[in-house]
């Protein structure tokens, strides 16, 4: 929907992404043509059933690709591992 009618969030304040990759081309989408509109990216492993992280977007320059997933939660830890499961940055 972002990608192909961005303008259908117009009168959406918050637009709540999910999933580990979300294509920063539709995000920017959403921002230039709604500008009131903040879009979240979030990530969550299934056992949290919604999300652990969150980064929130309000400025179509500023999203970066890939969009990461985001800081933790208040209250909340997150580490993020490499493929030998290493703590990364």
């Amino acid at each position: 929907m972002a990608e192909e009618e961005p303008g259908c969030f117009k009168n959406v304040r918050e637009v709540i992404t999910g999933g580990d990759v979300i294509s920063p081309t539709a995000v920017r989408r959403v921002l230039e043509h709604c500008p009131d509109t903040v879009v979240r990216s979030t990530y969550g492993p299934t056992e949290t059933t919604l999300f652990a992280t969150q980064a929130p977007w309000t400025v179509a320059d500023a999203v970066p690709a890939p969009i990461p997933v985001g800081r933790p939660l208040d209250g909340m830890r997150a580490y993020i591992l490499d493929d030998v499961l290493s703590l990364v940055p």
